[in-house]
């Protein structure tokens, strides 16, 4: 077997002469390297001259043969990866000739004993060398460790398999440059890298004086690992590797440099987006996936809540985020003439589309506008066990009106009561303006109800006293509260957006969030007659110490006259014996248990003393919720120090 080598090859950092110059470079040679053989150039000449001449008439038949053909040419690079090596070694024919037609008498010979191309020509290689060095299979050729340039593997491969002294060594002949476009022109394709012979192709012959001029390729360590003698030790070599670099060293650092400082901002913009994108998941996990809107409680079927405050407004607003509608059928019983003297608003919707559409001289629709598109449920027991199992969607409802309903609701996670309210008298001036709107169109409806009827001002004061002072009074399971005491819906929505009940925040808090309420928590402690303040110390959000202000141990407690500055009208910080919340956190937790990267949360900006002892111990970060009288000197000094100074944002419920 013959191979020809082509000179094409440029180097991918092959640049114009004017920028970079010739420089040798001493590299460690491996002793594990098959160079390429050493081929005088008559022999590189004779031998593309004899394979010129057995190709013949090789391009006219694959010309007129692919004119025939009227299928799609299929080329090497769309050949099937997974071929079986087995078949390349029996059957010689290139998948890129056309299928030979019935009755082909003029197909050249060579045709069944030639292979081309770099796939090719390895497949079969890596297949004979599989058939000659089965009983050695526990020696193998680091064809891994070379660079993958194209062909720098087939000496290796030669060398492997006449490593296993089959009864004729293969070799190898690379050929002169512009050998690659006249074999290409012989054969009738558009390139040829490497060409393979079999041993029994006819003309070989002739290769015979050319054959003897060339030596087989060979590896000393493979061949000593499938023969019994002792193992010699391969030197290695250092030799001078000829290479380029940049004429102007300085400029091409700095573009380098340029070019990794790009690389890294692409990257942290990449960061941040996919953060910002898991964010969104998380959001999108933690979002709220049902909210309750509680302006009207019925705590009797005869005492309804506050009305008119704006609850289908919320509730519509959230249907416009993509929130569904789900409603509780009320009994027969809670539809009665009794249950209540008040308009309700499932019955103001009705009244109000009926009496739209009689306005407009268009057909009335026997549904209200609010209820279309709505999911209805039997009871507050089947709505829970519903929104639990798709709690993943948004649901929003205006039907919990009893506090044992809502505490039923609360227990869940991703339940969120939002409480609308508006100025007593707005709500009884809305209700008024309502039932003038709807007694206008009285005749319109087949049934009005008792409870339908006008009330005074003094019996509406008496519901809402009952509903915010009654003893089922439901202010405490509000996570949010908003006041409706806007002109125009427009305005409630935008003061929603800033609200924002979306935000996860409302039913899980935040990191800093918790912490903040920790250190409020901790000020409820303080025993100081000045105010009370609290500091909780993080590590990695785990809470390393806690402290608030007060008096030392076993001293009388500043409220009990412990401290004589604070409990009288002095000014001289001298005089004060209290400890500050941040000097009790510190000394709880000493600096190592402090450590690097610690999180200080503090109700109260932190004064100067406090400052500097924070700064020594190491804390990075400092977060507070109220302002001090030297917040901006505490800032100069932590600014200075590289310590982060933040106030604290609550998520807005009001």
């Amino acid at each position: 077997m013959t191979a020809a080598r082509v000179h094409n090859a440029s180097s991918n950092r092959a640049k114009p002469a004017l920028e970079r110059k010739d420089v040798f470079k001493s590299v460690l040679d491996s002793p594990f390297r098959i160079s390429w053989p050493s081929i005088p150039m008559s022999v590189q000449t004779t031998t593309l001259d004899l394979i010129l001449e057995m190709l013949g008439n090789v391009a006219e038949y694959r010309s007129i043969r692919k004119r025939a053909h009227k299928g799609p040419d299929v080329s090497n690079k769309k050949r099937k990866i997974g071929e079986d090596a087995s078949a390349v070694v029996g059957d010689s024919s290139q998948t890129d000739a056309p299928p030979p037609l019935e009755n082909d008498n003029d197909r050249p010979a060579i045709l069944n004993h030639i292979s081309f191309g770099i796939n090719q020509v390895s497949k079969r290689l890596d297949a004979q060398i599989r058939l000659v060095r089965k009983v050695t299979s526990s020696s193998s050729v680091g064809v891994i460790s070379i660079h993958p340039v194209l062909i720098d593997h087939f000496p290796h491969q030669i060398a492997a398999y006449n490593a296993g002294k089959p009864e004729q060594p293969l070799k190898m002949i690379y050929l002169p440059a512009g050998a690659e476009a006249r074999l290409a022109v012989a054969m009738g394709v558009r390139r040829i890298a490497v060409l393979a012979l079999d041993v029994d192709a006819p003309g070989l012959d002739k290769f015979e004086k050319v054959m003897n001029a060339v030596y087989p390729i060979t590896a000393p360590w493979l061949i000593a690992a499938l023969s019994p003698a002792p193992r010699q030790l391969i030197p290695t070599h250092v030799k001078q590797m000829r290479t380029t670099a940049p004429k102007d060293m300085k400029l091409a650092k700095l573009m380098r440099a340029q070019g990794k400082a790009a690389a890294r901002k692409m990257r942290k913009e990449k960061a941040e987006q996919g953060k910002k994108e898991k964010e969104e998941v998380e959001k999108k996990k933690n979002k709220t996936a049902l909210v309750s809107c509680v302006s009207a409680y019925t705590v009797r079927s005869s005492d309804p809540g506050t009305r008119c405050a704006g609850k289908t407004a919320v509730e519509d607003y959230l249907v416009s985020k993509e929130f569904e509608r789900v409603r509780i059928r009320l009994d027969a019983e809670q539809l009665s003439d009794t249950s209540s003297d008040v308009l309700d608003d499932a019955y103001e919707d009705q009244v109000a589309s009926r009496h739209l559409s009689f306005l407009s001289l268009g057909p009335t629709s026997s549904t209200p506008a609010s209820a279309r598109k709505t999911r209805s449920f039997a009871s507050p027991d089947a709505l829970l066990d519903y929104v639990t199992r798709n709690w993943r969607r948004d649901w929003v409802t205006v039907d919990l009106t009893t506090r044992e309903a809502i505490e039923m609701f609360a227990l869940r996670p991703f339940v969120l009561v939002l409480s609308i309210d508006a100025p007593l008298l707005d709500r009884f001036n809305r209700f008024c303006a309502r039932f003038a709107a709807c007694a206008g169109t009285r005749q319109l409806v087949l049934r009005l109800p008792r409870r339908y009827t006008q009330v005074s001002l003094e019996d509406f004061v008496r519901e809402d006293d009952y509903v915010r002072f009654g003893s089922d009074a439901m202010q405490d399971l509000v996570n949010i509260r908003v006041s409706n005491s806007f002109r125009e819906v427009a305005a409630l929505h935008a003061h929603l957006d800033e609200v924002n009940p979306l935000d996860p925040g409302h039913l899980r808090p935040n990191w800093d969030t918790y912490f903040m309420k920790l250190a409020s928590l901790a000020s409820q402690r303080s025993n100081c007659m000045k105010r009370r303040v609290g500091a909780v110390i993080v590590r990695e959000n785990r809470v390393v110490a806690t402290g608030y202000n007060g008096t030392p141990r076993g001293l009388t407690n500043c409220n009990e006259g412990g401290c004589a500055r604070c409990n009288s009208n002095s000014d001289a910080q001298s005089e004060c014996v209290c400890l500050h919340a941040e000097e009790n956190a510190l000394l709880e937790a000493g600096r190592e248990r402090v450590g690097a990267g610690s999180v200080l949360y503090c109700n109260t900006c932190p004064c100067l003393t406090c400052t500097i002892k924070i700064i020594q111990t190491g804390v990075k970060a400092v977060v507070y919720n109220l302002s001090y009288k030297v917040d901006e000197a505490s800032a100069r000094l932590f600014a200075e120090a590289g310590v982060e100074l933040r106030r604290f944002q609550p998520v807005k419920r009001t």
